[in-house]
């Protein structure tokens, strides 16, 4: 499914906002909310933070920002508020994924799924 049409989607579902979250250092979730008519940006990465002023991001003050890119295969609607569409999101620097993330971290650190041969 396209971004657009994902966003007609939610916008069918009474859907609002979205945001995409990534957990930080300390587990606690960051995210933006973004109005559901700017859904095209956000699922394109707008959404910008600057490291040196979050924790455990290993930034200087001088460097550029970082981008929340959110995963739109794993979203949902806030069962306990229909107007928020929530999404896990990878940080990235520069257009590559941001080694520091811990969504990142995780991927890169994670075994492979096993593959089954039920033939």
């Amino acid at each position: 499914m396209s971004p657009l049409q994902l966003r007609d989607s939610l916008k069918n579902q009474g859907v609002k906002y979205c945001v995409g979250a990534y957990v930080d250092i300390h587990g606690v979730p960051k995210g933006k909310f973004v109005p559901i008519d700017h859904f095209e940006d956000f699922a394109a990465g707008s959404e910008l933070y600057t490291g040196y002023a979050l924790d455990g991001l290993g930034q200087k003050p001088n460097d550029d920002e970082i981008n929340s890119l959110p995963d739109l295969e794993r979203g949902c609607v806030l069962p306990w508020n229909k107007e928020v569409a929530w999404f896990p999101a990878d940080n990235t620097f520069k257009g590559e994924p941001y080694e520091v993330s811990t969504r990142v971290a995780l991927k890169n650190n994670s075994p492979p799924p096993p593959r089954w041969d039920l033939a």
